[in-house]
């Protein structure tokens, strides 16, 4: 099945890569994403070429651990091959190496941890713009809490930082949960907090 883009991404780095997958669905924007894309009893050898010569844009979430995976280099070599374009998200403020620099050549990198919400809308307008559709913002729901909890330029390391776990409960609940994680970040209170309370609810 043909998509508009495939996420390339380190399993380190899921929680992200869900996250920007939720953005992409939210705005119309086909993707193909490992595991979840995958079809039972599917071999990855065959499966992964086939869906990236399917696409016609590569979504690499770099970073240090993107880098160094067994995986995301071969993907984007197959994106290259196939002519793909390549947009380089990248989530860790981390030094570029020699291969990586060589394999995205001008690609101009949006740099998702100076600020994740941010970098998503940028993102979700750069891919409508290449397939030319209309630009949008994620949702204006999403902007009001971004405006509230300013998420403050860091690096999105491997272990989770408060931000990310807000981010990751923004990007997977309802609407109705955001005005609940809200209201509950008006009142300081944590994401462990915030995902007790998501789960008494559901």
């Amino acid at each position: 099945m043909k998509q508009d883009v495939f996420i390339s991404y380190s399993s380190n780095e899921y929680e992200v890569a869900n996250i920007v997958r939720t953005a992409l669905n939210a705005n119309g924007i086909t993707f193909w994403m490992a595991p979840e894309s995958i079809p039972g009893g599917s071999n990855y050898m065959e499966v992964i070429p086939t869906a990236i010569s399917e696409s016609k844009i590569l979504v690499l979430l770099l970073s240090e651990s993107a880098q160094n995976s067994k995986w995301v280099p071969k993907e984007i070599e197959q994106a290259l091959n196939n002519n793909l374009i390549i947009i380089p998200f990248q989530i860790e403020n981390c030094k570029i190496n020699n291969m990586f620099n060589f394999i995205i050549g001008n690609s101009q990198r949006i740099l998702a941890y100076m600020s994740l919400q941010d970098s998503l809308k940028k993102l979700v307008n750069t891919i409508k713009s290449i397939l030319g559709k209309e630009n949008t913002t994620i949702s204006e729901q999403a902007e009001k809490i971004e405006n509230k909890s300013a998420v403050k330029p860091r690096v999105l390391a491997s272990d989770n930082s408060e931000s990310k776990k807000i981010l990751e409960l923004i990007a997977l609940s309802t609407p109705k949960e955001r005005k609940l994680i809200e209201k509950m970040q008006r009142k300081g209170k944590s994401a462990r907090e915030i995902q007790a309370e998501l789960s008494k609810r559901r």
